[in-house]
């Protein structure tokens, strides 16, 4: 939790405000286990957007390529219609998350559409329920929602 909100406010609030969250939180955390760990993954962090290389792709975070401006934007429209919580997890079933995640997927033009999803959602087979969705009846509606949702 703490990585990923580091990373929203290095995005958001650029570098200064990064480091001044970090030093908060090595002062106030340096005597708990595992901080060593989280420490040098915050360092690490800065050090790629000091030399402007993505940060790595760690499971149960946001990855680089969903990360972007376009795709924070794709996800706030998923928020505000429902598709997915807070913390951009699906609270729709699995066949519509996979329809919503091949749509944001084209609109980001991403390569390998399922991997970034699957590890982030700790999902595994998307492109199954991929399939499954294409086969039901309401396959056409559906997918029309989401392309309407994310062109607001």
């Amino acid at each position: 939790m703490i990585i990923a909100r580091f990373k929203r406010i290095l995005l958001v609030f650029g570098r200064t405000r990064a480091v001044e969250f970090y030093d908060d939180y090595n002062h106030l955390l340096d005597v708990f286990p595992g901080w060593e760990r989280t420490r040098l993954k915050l360092e690490n962090i800065l050090l790629e957007d000091e030399k402007g290389v993505k940060t790595s792709y760690v499971e149960g975070e946001l990855p680089p390529e969903l990360c972007t401006d376009e795709a924070m934007a794709l996800w706030g429209k998923a928020v505000r219609e429902g598709y997915v919580d807070e913390h951009f997890r699906p609270v729709i079933s699995r066949t519509q998350a996979a329809l919503m995640a091949d749509v944001m997927a084209s609109r980001l033009k991403l390569k390998d559409k399922w991997k970034p999803f699957e590890i982030f959602w700790n999902r595994s087979n998307m492109r199954s329920d991929y399939s499954h969705a294409v086969t039901q009846q309401q396959y056409p509606a559906e997918r029309k929602k989401f392309e309407r949702a994310f062109d607001r």
